[in-house]
């Protein structure tokens, strides 16, 4: 895993989760151009999942929404995970998926796994990587 990410349901989070996700991407060896389109993939299908209403958690509160930043072999996987009733459909349209979702990723998935919905974007990394220069100091 390169980076997960727990935030409230909030959607004016969104213009930070884009900016992670930009971020990760560079440091997964994106252009700055993929990795703004990879950004833009990602905070779409964060604002349409913000912006459905949620089952609470056990605190009462509207349950948290994971993202997580994976490499997955030749892969770059964006996973959304949260939490939705069982006769819930998506939370993110697959109308919408062939569109904005994947402008800038190849493939967009969905599922669920008992109370939790998930969607997965995918993209091939690249093949040159470019160096942003994100790698961890030594210690």
């Amino acid at each position: 895993m390169l980076f997960k990410l727990t935030i409230p349901r909030d959607v004016h989070l969104v213009p930070a989760v884009r900016q992670v996700a930009e971020r990760v991407a560079q440091c997964a060896g994106y252009t700055a151009a993929d990795a703004a389109r990879i950004a833009l993939s990602v905070g779409q299908a964060t604002d349409t999942v913000l912006a459905r209403q949620v089952p609470e958690d056990d605190s009462g509160r509207n349950a948290p929404l994971d993202i997580r930043f994976e490499q997955e072999g030749v892969h770059f996987d964006v996973w959304l995970r949260y939490r939705a009733e069982a006769g819930d459909r998506p939370a993110v349209d697959p109308a919408l998926s062939r569109e904005a979702l994947r402008q800038g990723m190849e493939s967009v998935e969905f599922g669920r796994e008992g109370e939790v919905a998930w969607c997965r974007l995918r993209r091939t990394l690249p093949r040159e990587p470019v160096d942003h220069q994100c790698k961890a100091p030594p210690p």
